[in-house]
């Protein structure tokens, strides 16, 4: 096999793998409403280093909290967690209180396989969390 063949043979692998990771993906949705204000519950969501303070599941958390950004996490699920993306928003309630929407997204050819094996774990760690952030934030 020439050198060109095996470029070629990682190529189409490569474009295979990418094509497997954008149609697979697995959500796992917690949702909240909590009784305090939006910018404290920003704060703890961007207060990367009190994360194990308050988060069931993440026991070291750094990087740029900025939109786009990549955040490094150490979690008790370390390995089904590689290609996660997380999404939270904070809607304010005509009540004051502020609804949280909290999603893991986990995509990648393996995404099905993790969601299988991990699901439950990951659907209770993320109903866990969004508490855990309820009684953070609500606490005196």
């Amino acid at each position: 096999m020439s050198f060109s063949t095996v470029r070629a043979v990682t190529e189409e692998r490569n474009a295979l793998l990418h094509a497997l990771a954008l149609c697979c993906a697995v959500q796992f949705h917690a949702e909240a409403d909590i009784a305090a204000p939006a910018s404290e519950i920003w704060e703890l969501l961007v207060d990367l280093e009190g994360y194990a303070a308050w988060n069931p599941w993440v026991v070291r958390a750094e990087g740029d909290v900025t939109p786009g950004a990549t955040i490094t996490a150490d979690v008790i699920l370390l390995d089904v967690l590689h290609g996660a993306e997380r999404c939270r928003t904070l809607t304010v309630n005509p009540d004051g209180t502020v609804h949280v929407d909290n999603d893991l997204i986990i995509s990648g050819a393996l995404a099905p396989i993790a969601a299988w094996i991990y699901g439950d774990s990951l659907r209770k760690g993320i109903a866990a969390e969004t508490a855990a952030l309820a009684s953070e934030a609500e606490a005196p």
